[in-house]
């Protein structure tokens, strides 16, 4: 085993956990399970001890340092896989995940696809999760001493990943297959100190429009697929003046998020909006834009300016004559995840439409412990129901659908949702408010007045017979209001 001689050679305690996870793998049929590593923790709690004594007084490249040589002496009386694990779980258990932040910089956000600075072409460790808004939910335990919810059930691709509670390891086949770029809100950053112990959510959901795609786009259909080229001059016309009168008439309102619909934004809108007088949300998930074999949506910070963008996954049906097309969409740009971090807030994802209706990308979030996710929409039927119900009760993350008027086959279906962990007696259970299309249809005209949600995670309430976070709705209709509380 030539682990030893690579010790020297490592920059940091996140590339020696990746060392000790690569070479682990290496051992196909190694048995996470069989308490092997175990044995041999204790021989390493002196080296670590010294050096969190070392970090502590700032000595932190002097620290790494002299662990390196403890680490040398303890695989130099036998280097084994067992010792090579033990290592791993013992940075595991006292090491906190930590980015390396300067404060004063200046800088938005840190970005990231890994922790380890070294054989990052094998392996790839990520904090497990951030402290979130649910963890502290979690621990504000009632007389008897229960959580309000049940907790989230783990969700690992790795062998290894069940047996290190804090990292996630990522080995080479699945960072390839679905890359993850984290966008870590600074310390320094609005976005941080806003959202930051952040226990309320004000949400604006903007269904838009009443026209379809097909009133609105150049749609080209051929040998069963769809592509989108550009919008027809009249309808494009009308809905930049629809986006106009919508942001005046939600100018003045200061929201966390706000959330459009699917396929209805462009590049060029989106740059018309950012110049325009509107509402103050520190989010916006703008809907999403199709260009060039693309669906994308553009997640923006309260100056307008972009934080990542997420390509869509899941193929739209577009019906045609009595014949069904697919979206061609570049697979190869569909790969990859974005997820934006704030430290006591949590991770916060974006699943465009039928993404949901994929295992894969609810596994992916299952993994990335995504505590908030937006989708936007545009869909006749909102047949993803039990899947954000399932990401709810198992993650305890909360689902928010927006749906544009324009998708709906019929009158009064939903323009959105929002689905929330709950609990029903002792049973883990999940709490969907839908939202349907009505009160707000005679102001259309006027630019899309929205509803507008307010989510409690500090007020548990009983809604008939389950337990979740208080919600707060309003809808608007041409200056009338009304309000339902829960």
């Amino acid at each position: 085993m030539e682990v030893v001689g690579q010790i020297k050679c490592l920059k940091n305690i996140y590339d020696l956990l990746a060392l000790c996870c690569e070479v682990t793998m290496l051992y196909t049929d190694y048995d996470y399970n069989s308490g092997g590593p175990l044995k041999y923790t204790g021989e390493l709690q002196d080296v670590f001890s010294q050096y969190d004594v070392e970090c502590k007084k700032g000595y932190k490249k002097h620290a790494f340092e002299h662990l390196k040589k403890g680490i040398e002496e303890f695989l130099g009386r036998e280097a084994n896989v067992d010792r090579l694990f033990a290592i791993a779980l013992v940075i595991d258990d006292r090491i906190e995940p930590r980015l390396a932040e300067r404060s004063g910089t200046g800088e938005e956000f840190i970005e990231y696809e890994g922790l380890n600075r070294q054989y990052t072409d094998q392996v790839l460790v990520t904090p497990k999760k951030v402290n979130s808004f649910f963890d502290e939910v979690q621990s504000r335990k009632d007389e008897n001493g229960y959580a309000p919810f049940r907790e989230p059930r783990e969700s690992s691709i790795e062998d290894i990943d069940y047996q290190i509670k804090n990292y996630s390891v990522r080995y080479k086949k699945s960072f390839e297959e679905h890359p993850v770029r984290f966008f870590r809100a600074s310390r320094d950053s609005l976005l941080y100190s806003h959202f930051s112990g952040h226990m309320q959510l004000s949400i604006g959901m903007v269904p838009l429009t009443h026209v379809h795609i097909k009133d609105i786009f150049e749609i080209e259909c051929e040998n069963g697929n769809f592509e989108i080229h550009g919008m027809k001059s009249s309808p494009k016309e009308d809905l930049n003046k629809r986006y106009e009168r919508t942001w005046e008439g939600l100018a003045g309102r200061t929201l966390d998020c706000l959330i459009l619909p699917e396929m209805l934004m462009t590049e060029e809108i989106l740059e018309c909006l950012r110049s325009s007088p509107g509402p103050e949300a520190y989010l916006t998930v703008n809907g999403s834009v199709w260009k060039n074999c693309t669906n994308y949506s553009i997640l923006t910070d309260v100056n307008g300016k972009e934080i990542f963008h997420y390509f869509k996954k899941a193929l739209f049906k577009y019906k045609k004559d009595g014949k069904e097309y697919l979206e061609h969409l570049y697979s190869k740009k569909n790969k990859g995840y974005t997820v934006l971090e704030i430290e006591n807030f949590g991770r916060i994802g974006i699943a465009i439409c039928k993404d949901l209706l994929k295992p894969d990308v609810r596994t992916m979030y299952k993994r990335l412990n995504i505590n908030l996710l937006f989708v936007p929409a545009y869909s006749p039927s909102m047949d993803m129901h039990s899947e954000a119900c399932e990401l709810a009760e198992q993650l305890g993350c909360v689902v928010i659908m927006v749906n544009s008027c324009g998708a709906m086959e019929k009158k009064g279906g939903e323009i959105g949702y929002v689905c929330m962990p709950a609990k029903q007696g002792n049973e883990r259970s999940s709490l969907m408010k839908k939202i349907s299309c009505g009160a707000c249809e005679a102001n259309c005209r006027n630019g899309c007045s929205g509803v507008f949600l307010e989510l409690y995670f500090d007020k548990m309430v009983l809604h008939e017979d389950k337990l979740s976070f208080g919600i707060r709705n309003e809808l608007l209709d041409a200056g009338r209001e009304t309000q339902n509380e829960n």
